[in-house]
């Protein structure tokens, strides 16, 4: 085996910014946030995602996709199959709860078209994130440090109130700067992206009430309703009403009839909680193949006990 030196040591510089031109999505796309922060312009509305949070493209959408300095961001492209729901049809945010980041990795690794054996299909995928979420895309991340953690918890209380930055900074016996390096550091958000997500979480147990629209923008602080129409599409991907609609109506029925889905049919039938593991991922293997290349073939993790092997281009894992 071939020793590889520190990183230190070849010169690797940061993970420098990216983006991507503008482009039609021909198939539905997740993009995930695993470190650092990016960024998704569908249409003309610009949603920000921070590490931990992902974005659903529905196919027919028209986006770019950008990344800051030492981010690491995955485009996870889902092509539908026969016979399979492509899921939603609109822009939706989703948080990516703990322990699903290998999960995503492989989904993403698998649909560049080399591994054989279960990926998830669109629907599958969207369904089983969305439903060990449980519903809670839009709750922002707490601060850790002990005066920003009593203002977020301040904030979650009572989303509504019009106290200024620097009258929570002054209560909390900082300096304004101080809340807002907390803030960016601890959470990857400013305070002021920070309140207004917590706005709009608080916003979504209304509409699940049935809320005049109205009456919700004035509960969680907005001074009105088309202004928080444009906050909650813009962190959602959708209208307040046609959030409530979607909600209150129910998951839609979807049929799967291929084999590799039944597996994932099976995931999604059994009773799961917020917070509850992502599904195993399954072994793989690759197609024979002849490249015209040299391939490095790299194991980004593995059970103990398990190893990779490969043979004239063939790559599964399996035990020692």
């Amino acid at each position: 085996m071939l020793p590889l030196s520190e990183p230190d040591a070849i010169g690797l510089g940061p993970v420098r910014a990216s983006a991507t031109e503008p482009s039609t999505a021909r198939s539905p796309l997740l993009f995930w946030v695993l470190a650092g922060s990016g960024r998704v312009r569908v249409g003309s509305t610009v949603h920000e995602i921070p590490a931990g949070e992902s974005l659903w493209i529905p196919a027919g959408a028209r986006y770019a996709m950008e990344t800051d300095s030492d981010s690491v961001a995955f485009p996870i492209l889902l092509p539908p199959s026969n016979g399979v729901s492509a899921g939603p049809a609109t822009v939706t945010r989703l948080r990516v709860p703990p322990g699903w980041e290998d999960r995503l990795i492989h989904e993403f690794v698998h649909n560049l078209g080399y591994l054989r054996g279960d990926a998830a299909h669109p629907s599958s995928l969207f369904e089983m994130i969305a439903r060990a979420d449980d519903g809670a895309t839009s709750l922002p991340r707490l601060p850790q440090s002990r005066e920003a953690f009593e203002i977020a918890h301040s904030l979650l209380r009572t989303p509504g109130t019009d106290d200024t930055e620097g009258q929570f900074a002054k209560r909390a016996g900082i300096s304004i700067r101080t809340l807002q390096r907390y803030f960016v550091e601890e959470t990857g958000l400013t305070f002021t992206r920070w309140r207004l997500r917590a706005r709009i979480a608080a916003s979504l147990e209304y509409l699940q009430q049935d809320r005049e629209i109205g009456w919700i923008a004035n509960e969680v602080g907005f001074a009105t309703g088309s202004g928080f129409t444009r906050a909650f599409r813009a962190q959602m991907g959708e209208s307040p009403s046609d959030y409530r609609r979607r909600t209150l109506s129910g998951p839609p029925d979807r049929s799967v009839d291929t084999d590799n889905d039944q597996a994932l049919v099976r995931m999604l039938a059994e009773p799961r909680q917020p917070g509850e593991t992502a599904p195993p991922i399954p072994a793989n293997a690759t197609w024979p193949r002849v490249n015209g290349a040299h391939v490095a073939v790299w194991v980004y993790r593995a059970k103990p006990g398990w190893t990779s092997r490969t043979a004239a281009g063939n790559c599964a894992p399996a035990r020692p």
